[in-house]
């Protein structure tokens, strides 16, 4: 009998410590900006903390009248306090836009989407993502790229995801760059004129090999990377021996590598005239397709990572 009131004991000490093991999780992630479950009936489900930082919200698009979709791109390097709390309430906001299709990455370190929309409904998206304060389309324009027919592959499903960096570089927390101090961006016709210009400067194109390999602009230093993170070791190598002061140009699709490569250039390696083009490749190709009177000095293809790509590349194979 006393054995048996033990383990009675033993039994409602641990099912009131599990109680409050749970209690306390679910105030601590309320805390953080989670849907709290007991002011919901149909909550977000936190799957980031049931399946780690790669867990994601997906959704086939929403049935749409359009003919076309309209490419584009943007990212922000601010903080996000709670980059699941902002997955859920970006998934929730933009969930019922007809048509709309591709990712959105959320990290501590800020926020990267590659999207297609229809045309008609762009501009209610920027205006509902400011207003919501999901991004500062108001101070950050989007990088707006091809319209595109909707026939023509490009997302499979609207996904937003969680992961532990918008942009990984493999750089050790000691280096602890600045990412809004990268140097300033030119817009397409000022990259135009200065590479056009005589002045003595660097021109490095800060994608992979294998996106380099397809097209590239006229006298550009490839890093010759097959990942991001080799990044650094390239261009270590590249500028040991040049001075300070000379004049560097760089560029990559849409402009976020830049951030990076731009910030180890003047922190880092102590460079002091740093410029990057603005919305990267993207955005100098849409230019000169509207300015018909200016000559491009970009050769080959820019390397597209939505499923237009793998169009292209199997009607290659078939010539």
């Amino acid at each position: 009998e006393q054995l048996s009131l033990i383990f009675l004991y033993i039994s409602c000490w641990c099912i009131a410590n599990s109680h409050s093991f749970i209690i306390h999780h679910l105030t601590k992630s309320s805390r953080c900006g989670v849907s709290k479950i007991c002011d919901n009936l149909n909550p977000i489900i936190d799957t980031e903390f049931i399946s780690g930082t790669s867990a994601i919200l997906s959704q086939k698009p929403i049935g749409t009248n359009s003919t076309t979709l309209q490419m584009l791109s943007f990212y922000c390097f601010k903080p996000v306090m709670c980059p699941t709390s902002c997955r859920d309430m970006w998934f929730n906001s933009i969930k019922d836009i007809p048509g709309l299709r591709g990712s959105v990455y959320v990290a501590s370190e800020g926020i990267n989407a590659q999207m297609a929309i229809p045309p008609e409904h762009l501009d209610d998206f920027l205006h509902h993502c400011s207003n919501k304060t999901l991004f500062p389309f108001d101070k950050i324009p989007p990088n707006l790229g091809d319209t595109v027919s909707i026939k023509i592959p490009t997302f499979d499903k609207l996904i937003v995801r969680v992961r532990d960096f918008v942009l990984r570089d493999g750089l050790s927390q000691e280096t602890n760059l600045n990412w809004e101090e990268a140097g300033p961006e030119l817009e397409a016709q000022e990259w135009q004129r200065g590479l056009n210009s005589n002045e003595d400067r660097v021109l490095i194109d800060c994608r992979n090999l294998y996106e380099s390999a397809k097209g590239t602009f006229q006298d550009a230093l490839p890093l010759g990377t097959d990942t991001f993170k080799e990044s650094w070791d390239r261009l270590d190598l590249l500028t040991k021996d040049l001075p300070r002061n000379k004049p560097f140009y760089i560029f990559c699709t849409g402009g976020i590598r830049c951030v990076k490569v731009g910030a180890y250039l003047k922190q880092k390696l102590k460079f002091e005239n740093v410029s990057r083009l603005k919305h990267g490749i993207i955005s100098y190709q849409k230019w000169v397709s509207e300015n018909p009177d200016e000559v491009s000095i970009w050769q080959g293809e820019n390397f597209l990572f939505d499923k237009r790509r793998l169009e292209r590349e199997e009607k290659d194979e078939l010539k």
